[in-house]
């Protein structure tokens, strides 16, 4: 492809790892057809960096929720900015100027990320035993609470993402009932265009 396209994606991709608000819009389409074997694989390999980057930053700022403490309310308050934030990802995973085959696997590894996410924090609720004075009711009340502003939502039809993600506040999880932040997610990129459709897994590395 010419290399201006391409290397208008690559800066964006590269802004968008640690600023997942960067606004998308705008960029060259991207045909699927116009990569070799070698501009595919190192496209992809772009996406696969820059997927570990949003999700590492957005990780760090879900363990500050649920480390701090803060009443239900504010805990609340900072989910639903987490899931503001989380679905950025919406904005890669759809975006018109990528082929359609990179933006099916980038939303079937969305789905499966989101989802296994909001399953290990409702199991970590239900599970942990971090302070004496936690209780199955206290337990309850925070998948309760996860649930009501669960990250799952994102993916639902109708869900419209926020233009603006707010501003992040210092509020996490109540003292009494802590949560364990899952494990570092693997974000699930597509196969390098041209290529068997397979599926790529990112490593913690």
């Amino acid at each position: 492809m010419p290399a201006s396209r391409y290397e208008s994606w690559v800066l964006a991709l590269r802004s968008w790892s640690t600023d997942p608000t960067r606004d998308l819009d705008g960029l060259p389409v991207l045909d699927a057809e116009s990569f070799t074997s070698t501009s595919g694989a190192r496209f992809m390999s772009h996406v696969n960096d820059a997927l570990t980057g949003m999700m590492q930053h957005w990780q760090r700022a879900l363990e500050r929720a649920l480390k701090t403490p803060a009443s239900d309310h504010e805990l609340t308050r900072e989910l639903v900015r987490l899931r503001a934030l989380l679905a950025r990802r919406l904005q890669l995973a759809r975006h018109p100027s990528l082929p359609e085959e990179i933006r099916t696997a980038l939303w079937e590894g969305t789905v499966s990320d989101v989802t296994r996410l909001q399953a290990e924090l409702e199991q970590g609720a239900m599970t942990s035993t971090h302070a004496a004075t936690s209780t199955r009711a206290a337990q309850e009340r925070l998948v309760r609470l996860l649930r009501s502003s669960r990250f799952t939502a994102i993916l639902e039809p109708g869900y419209v993402a926020p233009t603006v993600v707010p501003t992040a506040a210092s509020v996490g999880a109540p003292s009494a009932q802590r949560v364990a932040a899952p494990a570092a997610l693997a974000p699930q990129v597509p196969a390098v265009p041209g290529s068997p459709r397979r599926r790529v897994f990112v490593t913690d590395n």
